[in-house]
């Protein structure tokens, strides 16, 4: 099947080309022409720390979370170890969810405003796309996996060529598939469809990176999380942008 392409006419396909080009500048100023790549071929990319942020913005970061877990739920989780609120971190395959947080602390916005970050998602979903959602997640050992799934929730298939939603996600611990790592299943974002229940669960891949790295995925992408393991927290942030009709 032929994919589909969007058409653009007259003084409006000037300004694509110039948008276009302008993100690209910026991939290439930014030394991550490797990472659309992966975004391409594979439908996500992992961006280790030294390529987008400081050891000391990883620690604020985490710190920041464990703030607004303190002030929402009246406890500080310990990302060593679980305490004796360890229920709470085995919610569902999520744990602790926070929602809304942007305005909980500045580095909220600054992990939006990354310009690694943003000039992947950029890439993905244009300039103009909107923020929908910012959200803590903490995970203990037990649960259950996270199912294989996609972010295109609301659309029907097939889904077009070009993903209208981007999920940026920072890791404030560092993943392990032991640990509870997100999965991927590699070039699924192609399948322009909503995986089936049970399917290509032998393919997923697991995010095993260090703490501070960003992962970056596209809505059509087929993704998912391993139950945890092993001791301790597993700690994240996601931040996910979409196109304007979409939002």
């Amino acid at each position: 099947m032929a994919e589909p392409r969007t058409l653009v006419y007259g003084a409006d396909a000037y300004r694509a080309s110039d948008d276009a080009m302008s993100v690209w500048y910026e991939i290439e100023r930014l030394g991550l022409s490797r990472y659309v790549a992966e975004l391409d071929v594979k439908g996500y990319t992992v961006v280790p720390p030294e390529r987008v942020c400081t050891p000391e913005f990883v620690a604020r970061f985490r710190e920041a979370v464990l703030d607004c877990a303190e002030r929402r739920h009246g406890f500080r989780p310990n990302p060593l170890r679980e305490g004796r609120h360890a229920g709470r971190y085995r919610e569902g395959p999520f744990g602790l969810m926070l929602a809304y947080t942007l305005f909980e602390d500045d580095v909220f916005q600054e992990a939006l405003l990354n310009p690694v970050a943003l000039a992947l998602a950029t890439y993905l979903v244009g300039h103009k796309a909107t923020m929908y959602d910012c959200m803590a997640l903490i995970k203990g050992p037990g649960g259950q996996d996270l199912p294989l799934h996609c972010d295109n929730a609301i659309a029907p298939p097939p889904f077009p060529v070009h993903p209208g939603h981007c999920n940026m996600t920072w890791l404030l611990t560092d993943y392990t598939r032991e640990g509870g790592a997100l999965c991927m299943v590699p070039g699924s974002h192609r399948q322009y469809r909503h995986p089936l229940p049970g399917e290509a669960l032998d393919e997923r891949v697991p995010i095993e990176a260090p703490a501070g790295s960003l992962v970056v995925w596209g809505g059509n992408t087929w993704h998912g999380a391993f139950a945890r393991e092993t001791p301790g927290l597993r700690i994240n942030v996601l931040i996910t942008v979409a196109r304007p009709h979409l939002r």
